[in-house]
């Protein structure tokens, strides 16, 4: 964007705002007219001085002037913003003149150079479209996404260059991307050092960046690498290994460019085992039961977090319906051992006030709810809405089960939840033809049909027919798994058989 400060123009009478200022004698100048000037079509004029904010009558200052512009920049509609005092005809005050240009039109967006990745894909990864305007940003955030495009590709010296060029005397503009895409990059070596308690194969191990082979590729992705480094520490963690560090890692390549070699420093630290564990604020539960959720004991290899030995904790609080409960975790170091004192919260349960289905378009919401385990009234319980969530699954009416939960205000000072499921129905049952020949019965033909959750209800029909010169036979079957609403099974098949013995 070009200067957007004050500028000083000697003509009739024109001078910097800013000098202005600055002459005692014209400190206390007052705007006595303000006049919008310069390329503004998408913009009201109305909309520009009312961003201004100044008016005939306002003393002129440094600091309502730069105030001004800023607030012009904020609309993000001008790539040139200039105010101008002008005291050549209006009496003993200035007339403040605002200059704005806008950002240009895109025509549209442009691509050279390019072979590996094709235009569409950039023209997506862009975002930009004719008709919009344009701004640097703009340019400069199209030309990254397309240089993250060649990166992951494994193209990471490609050079992306974004220039815009005028395309009519209407003011709009064509944006290029000039594109050198460079040679693909191969990861020839990844190398762990300072590590001595993990080899450094297991260590590689964990990460998805991995050397070239003959069985897989070996793009360098700036996303993965990270997430490696993450996970390398996170393996450590979990062999008790809380205080390790990735000390420094760089990134380089040989004479030719075109491989890449990353060294990694790890510092390993002590190697810690769970001491001492303590509760405090615990009345539903005991410290031992509590501790048994915790799949650990004293002496073992202290391979979690603390956050995560609280949520394990808060698991047990869970399937008591106690969906508020806080345990804070404070570690302290004791030789080699970690003693953990969990400070316990514990809260009020929630009960559930309502549940509610959403998605299902054939299925009778009585076939879902009979499925779900928990009822309006209920201590909310995780494990039965697990269950619950479980059962809607084995219907094999629905793609997708998920389930939410809403908080809703406490009445007479006990805490209530809505649960609402949310279901993704499938495609059901199965039509079936055949044809066959045999010495008994010449020539036979089948059809079939299995219709499960019929009319929406959760009922199964099916029925076949056999036909053929010598044998006729119709089958047909109904199941009612709830009979009545209630979980009582009910089924029948009635067939008929017509056969010729000449």
């Amino acid at each position: 964007m070009c200067n957007a400060h004050n500028r000083f123009v000697s003509r009739f009478g024109m001078f910097l705002v800013s000098v202005l200022l600055a002459v005692p004698a014209l400190a206390q100048t007052t705007i006595q007219e303000v006049e919008i000037q310069g390329d503004f079509k998408r913009v009201a004029e109305s909309l520009i001085r009312s961003t201004v904010g100044l008016k005939p009558g306002i003393e002129l200052s440094q600091e309502n002037v730069q105030e001004a512009v800023r607030a012009l920049q904020r609309l993000h509609v001008f790539s040139d913003i200039q105010l101008y005092a002008d005291e050549s005809d209006v009496g003993p005050g200035v007339k403040l003149i605002v200059v704005v240009r806008e950002h240009p039109t895109l025509e549209g967006v442009r691509f050279k150079g390019h072979k590996e990745i094709k235009e569409k894909d950039m023209k997506e990864a862009v975002g930009l479209v004719a008709g919009q305007v344009v701004a640097p940003k703009d340019v400069a955030r199209g030309r990254q996404r397309i240089l993250e495009l060649y990166g992951e590709k494994g193209y990471l010296r490609a050079e992306v260059v974004g220039q815009l060029f005028d395309a009519d005397e209407t003011g709009t503009v064509f944006l290029q991307f000039d594109i050198e895409e460079g040679d693909k990059v191969k990861i020839a070596a990844v190398n762990v050092v300072g590590n001595e308690a993990i080899d450094s194969g297991t260590i590689r191990k964990q990460m998805e960046t991995k050397p070239k082979r003959w069985w897989r590729k070996a793009e360098f992705k700036a996303d993965t690498y990270q997430e490696d480094k993450e996970r390398i520490l996170a393996f450590y963690r979990s062999k008790g290994y809380q205080q390790a560090i990735i000390v420094a890692d760089s990134i380089y390549y040989d004479d030719s460019r075109r491989r890449l070699f990353i060294d990694i420093e790890v510092e390993e630290g002590q190697q810690y085992r769970v001491g001492k564990l303590s509760w405090e604020g615990a009345e539903l539960f005991a410290p031992a039961e509590l501790a048994l959720q915790l799949r650990v004991k004293e002496g073992d290899v202290f391979q979690f977090s603390s956050p995560e030995l609280a949520y394990l904790a808060k698991s047990t609080y869970f399937e008591r319906g106690y969906l508020d409960t806080e345990i804070i975790p404070r570690e302290t170091i004791r030789g080699d051992s970690i003693d953990v004192f969990f400070q316990v919260f514990e809260g009020e349960p929630w009960k559930i006030r309502r549940i509610d289905f959403t998605g299902n378009v054939k299925t009778r919401e009585k076939v879902l709810r009979r499925e779900v385990s928990l009822l309006p009234g209920d201590v909310f319980k995780s494990s039965q809405l697990q269950e619950s969530q479980r059962r809607l699954y084995m219907l094999g009416y629905f793609k997708d089960v998920q389930f939410q939960q809403h908080a809703t205000p406490s009445v007479d000072d006990e805490k209530f939840i809505d649960l609402a499921f949310n279901v993704e129905e499938q495609r059901t049952g199965a039509a079936s033809m055949g044809a066959g020949y045999s010495d008994r019965d010449k020539l036979v033909g089948t059809i079939g049909l299995q219709i499960p959750n019929f009319r929406g209800m959760g009922q199964n029909l099916d029925f076949s027919w056999e036909f053929g010169t010598r044998r006729e036979q119709f089958l047909i079957g109904f199941t009612e798994p709830w009979l009545f609403d209630t979980p009582t099974s009910f089924s029948f098949r009635v067939y008929t058989l017509n056969q010729k013995y000449f």
